[in-house]
C-alpha cells in the first residue's frame, strides 16, 4: 500500500484472490482502530449496494488517432500526438507511447 497526493494505492497479487480467469468482485472496509463498531468502520460500497468488479479480460476496443499532419515515409519513425485509447471497460486515456506497424502489399 502507498500514499501519494492524498490517494491510496493498494496492490494485490492475482494469487491472493484465488485463480480468477475473467473477473472478480470486491469491497473495501476501513477501520480507525479499537473495537469495531459502526462508528469507526467505513464500508465501500455501502451496505445494500453491489460489490465493485475488476475485470482481468480488459482489452483495447479502439484507438482514436487525430488527423495526421504529414505522411508516413517508408523506413522513417512517425509520431502522432493526441491519440486516445478506449478499453473494453469504456475507460479512455491518452497513452504515453503508442507503437504500430504498417503493412502495404504484405511489406512492412
Amino acid at each position: 500500500m502507498s500514499w501519494l497526493n492524498q490517494a491510496m494505492t493498494l496492490t494485490v497479487n492475482k494469487a491472493q484472490v484465488g485463480n480468477p480467469t475473467t473477473a472478480f468482485n470486491f469491497g473495501l472496509i476501513s477501520h480507525t482502530g479499537g473495537a469495531m463498531s459502526l462508528a469507526n468502520v467505513e464500508l465501500f460500497p455501502h451496505l445494500g449496494m453491489p460489490l465493485l468488479a475488476y475485470s482481468l479480460a480488459t482489452e483495447i476496443a479502439r484507438v482514436q488517432l487525430p488527423k495526421a499532419v504529414s505522411t508516413v515515409k517508408a523506413g522513417k519513425v512517425f509520431s502522432i500526438r493526441g491519440a486516445k485509447v478506449e478499453l473494453t471497460t469504456d475507460e479512455v486515456f491518452s497513452p504515453d507511447t503508442l507503437t504500430a506497424r504498417r503493412r502495404s502489399a504484405a511489406k512492412r
